[in-house]
């Protein structure tokens, strides 16, 4: 279903945090580039044998993504740097660059900075969210924007549960696929 989604949706970009052992990191692919870009806040090397697995997982007819990867340019993470357990937010700003080239680059120093504007985010949706609750709403596309048109046709289908497990091809239903 991931690859279908990939083949017919118009996409310019694709990014992918990943944890493994406690420790986030980030790729992210520009399509028509040779590469993935590999981002991690304690400059580890790429994993071996990740290239072949995301190429073979992400990869269709129309976007063959490439099993290489380049260093992606990221601070370093810990000691005298600071930003000690900021991995999953040096790999979120390092995304969050590729789609917004305003957005300032994650430094140790400044780590706890970035903290704060993801919990900002979080409170603000979560007092929203509350609020609506509150005056009696049902969660819905009045008070959460879909993430896309296409996500939106989806869901304004009949039996839009249904629709969005179909979209997402997992039957669960994504609050990845609103936006405050």
């Amino acid at each position: 279903n991931l690859r279908c989604r990939i083949e017919t949706t118009p996409i310019s970009s694709i990014s992918v945090c990943r944890l493994r052992d406690g420790h986030y990191t980030a790729l992210t692919f520009d399509v028509g580039t040779r590469a993935f870009k590999y981002a991690d806040s304690m400059h580890g090397e790429v994993p071996p044998g990740l290239g072949k697995l995301v190429s073979r997982v992400l990869s269709t007819a129309s976007i063959p993504v490439p099993s290489r990867f380049e260093r992606g340019l990221i601070a370093l993470q810990g000691g005298a740097n600071g930003g000690e357990g900021s991995c999953g937010i040096a790999a979120l700003n390092f995304i969050q660059q590729v789609t917004n080239v305003d957005i300032q680059p994650w430094t140790g120093p400044t780590s706890q900075q970035f903290r704060l504007v993801a919990l900002l985010d979080l409170v603000r949706y979560h007092c929203i969210a509350r609020e609506r609750l509150r005056a009696g709403e049902t969660f819905g596309t009045h008070w959460a924007y879909p993430a896309s048109s296409e996500v939106g046709q989806a869901l304004e289908q009949p039996g839009s549960a249904e629709s969005v497990a179909q979209y997402t091809g997992s039957g669960y239903c994504d609050f990845n696929l609103y936006t405050p």
